[in-house]
């Protein structure tokens, strides 16, 4: 594949491509093309360090919501794009029984 300026409307299509192989059950093509929206959005660069925070002891769990859809009124989203391909891609994993990628 030709890489060139990544996007997020590019990483969104391929995360979407990769729930729809996703639901059909093909988890192998699915963990490629998450992956491949992994790569057309890159990590952003922090401008300032880390802030080093802990969270609360009784503080539940962060939630991940798994997307089906391009909705949303939110704008941008490059680390939301990021993080649902990532729990998406380990979904695959899990599913794949590739329990040390997960």
């Amino acid at each position: 594949g030709g890489g060139g300026s990544g996007s997020s409307s590019e990483a969104e299509k391929h995360k979407m491509r990769g729930n729809e192989c996703f639901a059909e059950g093909r988890w192998a093509d699915a963990e490629t093309h998450y992956t491949l929206a992994l790569e057309a959005c890159p990590a952003a660069t922090p401008s300032d360090p880390p802030s080093r925070t802990t969270p609360a002891k009784d503080a539940p769990p962060p939630a991940v919501a798994v997307s089906n859809g391009s909705g949303g009124s939110g704008g941008g989203g490059t680390d939301r794009i990021r993080a649902i391909c990532h729990a998406n891609r380990a979904a695959c994993y899990l599913s794949m029984e590739r329990f040390e990628e997960a």
